[in-house]
């Protein structure tokens, strides 16, 4: 047998094995268009450090596990709110206003709700989400800073490395209410 064709049984076997790995399957059923799926995973690695600076880009929200620690750890000692446009604005999915919070009942407040929105489950389709959303990081004095992602429209979903919470709640409405008046410009 050729070389190049003894690869393909054993690179064959490598994808199938990973797509096993990984939960995926041949006759698996992907969401339409706009479906965000939201279901139990394994826990994202820690990030080392997370620059209190908003980035020039939207960051992926990368959460698909419900289940797990706070949103937000309390004890925020300052805050940053990063909003960006969605993906219809003529520079899609950029930064367009940064502000620094550093009042703390203000933080406290926020970090509660955070914490005490419902889980969500299932499998949504949001067609009006655009993917503009205010990215939350807090800092923190002896913990590694937190970023926590809030969609803007469709069905408000708020996530983190570690869980998500909220989909379309009254609790997930109020908060990006507050949080689009905090970073109106």
């Amino acid at each position: 047998m050729h070389r190049a064709g003894a690869r393909i049984p054993l690179l064959l076997s490598a994808c199938l094995l990973a797509a096993c790995a990984s939960g995926v399957t041949a006759n698996a059923v992907q969401p339409g268009p706009g479906a965000k799926v939201v279901r139990a995973g394994r826990r994202a690695s820690l990030p080392r450090t997370l620059s209190m600076r908003c980035p020039a880009r939207a960051p992926q929200a990368t959460s698909l596990q419900v289940v797990g620690p706070p949103m937000a750890p309390p004890g925020a000692v300052r805050l940053r709110l990063c909003r960006y446009t969605g993906r219809n604005a003529p520079r899609p999915l950029r930064l367009t206003r940064s502000r620094l919070i550093r009042n703390a009942s203000l933080i406290d407040r926020l970090t509660h709700e955070l914490n005490t929105l419902p889980q969500v489950r299932g499998i949504y389709n949001c067609p009006s989400d655009d993917g503009s959303e205010i990215a939350l990081r807090f800092g923190y004095r002896a913990r590694t800073p937190r970023q926590v992602v809030v969609g803007l429209t469709g069905c408000h979903f708020i996530s983190s490395l570690w869980t998500s919470r909220s989909g379309p709640s009254p609790e997930s409405a109020r908060l990006v209410e507050q949080l689009t008046a905090l970073t109106r410009g």
